[in-house]
């Protein structure tokens, strides 16, 4: 009988560890995909010319825009939601914090993880773009 017990105290500490080990992958397969998703944000922003970058509005939901690629909404239906928010620099026309983050909800929490970043008109990324295009 104490036996039996012991085994069955051992088997279920054993269950609970898995749990909480599948816990911890999945977070950090989320923690990638939401990684992926921000970095590829950011790149689509960084191609993007001057007079563009600059008419976005101030706050959106990125994953809603028509030029988004939607490949991780379309893999994972409504399990991330993304925002943008573009300003201006305080005191500098020539450049814009640009900060991207994404939420979802895992495990009985709500993440969020964000990039922040600077882009400046005339800048080495805008260069680029233009001589790409010229």
């Amino acid at each position: 009988m104490v036996g039996l017990v012991l085994a069955s105290l051992v088997a279920a500490g054993a269950f609970a560890s898995m749990r909480i080990g599948y816990g911890v992958i999945e977070d950090a397969r989320d923690t990638t995909r939401v990684s992926q998703i921000m970095q590829a944000e950011i790149e689509r922003l960084r191609v993007m010319p001057w007079s563009r970058l600059s008419e976005l509005p101030e706050e959106s939901d990125f994953m809603d825009d028509a030029e988004y690629d939607g490949a991780f909404e379309r893999a994972f239906p409504g399990r991330y939601s993304g925002e943008r928010i573009v300003r201006k620099r305080q005191g500098r026309d020539d450049q814009l914090e640009v900060r991207v983050a994404v939420m979802w909800e895992a495990n009985g929490r709500t993440h969020r993880q964000a990039y922040r970043t600077f882009f400046t008109r005339d800048g080495l990324n805008d260069y680029y773009q233009r001589r790409i295009t010229d």
